[in-house]
């Protein structure tokens, strides 16, 4: 007897085969059949009743089968768009209109590397999708001079992701003329929860403000890198860069701030900007007695090998300050930072470490074997925060083998700190003209160091 239901179930495994795939419902629905037919085969007397019931049945099955094979159709769209990758870099100009476009297209894919050739780019750039990498050719510049920093758009770059790069790319001509509380300018920022960036080779300048009136509410920064307490930013790279002419009110050149770790900034040139060149902040975004509060630091990051030199508020530059008191380098309210190897010269300030911020330290800051050379406005070193009543103090910080020469001002400045855990040892004070080598500022609270072995 011919089997309707074997013969329907066989086809079904053959149509899978042969479309590269085998359900399981078609594999079980296959074995009943074959079951039930040999099931049939074995009953040796068969009634003209049953004959007929099997037949109805091996209709209502083929009915039966046929509707899960329809089931199991294959979706050639959806095969077809998750193999929407691309093969090689993206080159701006031949495959997208625009760097942007670029970064749409890559984005869709899931990532990718777009190649941005020499010429000059009048865009921002939104990346928000992981792996995307921008790798810039000699003579490619992203252009801000037609453009308008506003609320929601402040930076040239803004990264909001993971596993991304930048490398080559000069930034120029971003400005805001006037004051404002909610505009930043920024050449490049790595926004609140991103991870594993990589910053290597830009030249980002003429970014920031234009000043008009009186006012503490001008701000911009070269370049940004920002966590929250509830969005850590991780692993982030910034090797190679210059970053020069920027205009910054109250802020900084090179800024880490909140929730950031496993950073390193290295290798980099920052030069004639009017405030702050490297700052790794803390306790700025969270408010006095968070819980949150030590989480609200940036911490575990290395600052080495950078070059950083005529660096200063001046009042007569920059209208935000009354006083020269910008510091090359700055650990504000930072954790367990490794600040080496460092050049800094011709700043307000050439290292500081302390906090702004009151009822908290800045803790465990090893500052070691840097070259500070006529940090002449304020001093070479300065280590506590600046004001006993309004900031906090300095624990477990150590500063070893620095060179520090100055011709006015004092070569190390001991301010709020006054901890057994903080040690000066072996240091270099190279004092000549009306400079001082070393000065602790507020008596005993500036006492109670551990000061051995310095010259």
């Amino acid at each position: 007897m011919i089997n309707s239901k074997k013969i329907i179930a066989l086809g079904m495994v053959a149509l899978a085969l042969v479309l590269g795939f085998e359900t399981n419902v078609t594999k079980v629905k296959a074995a009943e059949v074959i079951a039930e037919d040999v099931e049939e085969e074995s009953i040796e007397e068969e009634t003209e009743e049953d004959v007929e019931e099997v037949s109805d049945e091996d209709s209502d099955d083929e009915v039966e089968v046929e509707a899960e094979e329809d089931d199991t159709t294959v979706d050639l769209d959806d095969e077809t768009e998750e193999s929407n990758t691309i093969e090689g870099p993206i080159v701006v100009g031949s495959d997208a209109d625009s760097i942007n476009d670029a970064i749409d297209m890559a984005s869709e894919a899931g990532g990718g590397t777009i190649i941005v050739p020499a010429g000059h780019y009048s865009e921002q750039l939104f990346i928000e999708t992981d792996g995307i990498k921008i790798e810039a050719e000699v003579g490619a510049i992203l252009d801000g001079e037609d453009l308008t920093p506003t609320d929601d758009a402040n930076a040239m770059i803004y990264i909001q992701a993971s596993d991304v790069s930048v490398s080559n790319l000069e930034i120029e001509n971003f400005k805001y003329t006037g004051p404002s509380e909610d505009i930043t300018t920024t050449g490049i920022e790595v926004a609140d929860g991103s991870s594993n960036v990589t910053i290597k080779d830009c030249i980002i300048h003429d970014i920031g403000c234009i000043y008009t009136t009186v006012s503490e509410e001008y701000n911009g920064h070269g370049i940004y890198v920002s966590g929250g307490v509830k969005e850590p930013t991780t692993d982030i790279n910034i090797s190679g860069c210059e970053l020069y002419d920027l205009h910054l009110g109250q802020s900084e050149s090179l800024a880490l701030n909140g929730n950031v770790s496993n950073f390193t900034v290295n290798n980099n040139y920052i030069h004639n900007c009017d405030n702050i060149g490297i700052d790794a902040i803390g306790y700025e975004q969270t408010k006095e007695g968070s819980k949150d509060r030590e989480l609200d630091r940036a911490r575990d990051g290395v600052i080495s090998n950078n070059t950083v030199e005529y660096i200063s508020c001046d009042p007569s530059i920059n209208i935000t300050y009354e006083s020269k008191c910008a510091a090359g380098i700055y650990v504000d309210g930072g954790d367990h930072v490794i600040v080496f190897g460092n050049t800094v010269s011709y700043c307000d300030i050439g290292i500081e470490v302390a906090t702004e911020h009151p009822g908290v330290a800045v803790t465990a800051i090893y500052v070691h074997d840097n070259i500070l050379r006529e940090n002449n406005a304020f001093a070479g070193i300065a280590f506590g925060g600046y004001d006993p009543k309004i900031t906090g103090w300095a624990t477990g910080c150590a500063f070893e083998n620095n060179y520090i020469y100055n011709t006015s001002g004092t070569c190390f400045m001991v301010q709020f700190a006054c901890s057994g855990t903080n040690v000066i040892y072996q240091n270099t004070f190279d004092a000549q003209g009306s400079a001082v080598k070393y000065q602790e500022v507020f008596g005993k609270l500036s006492s109670g160091n551990v000061v051995v072995r310095n010259n």
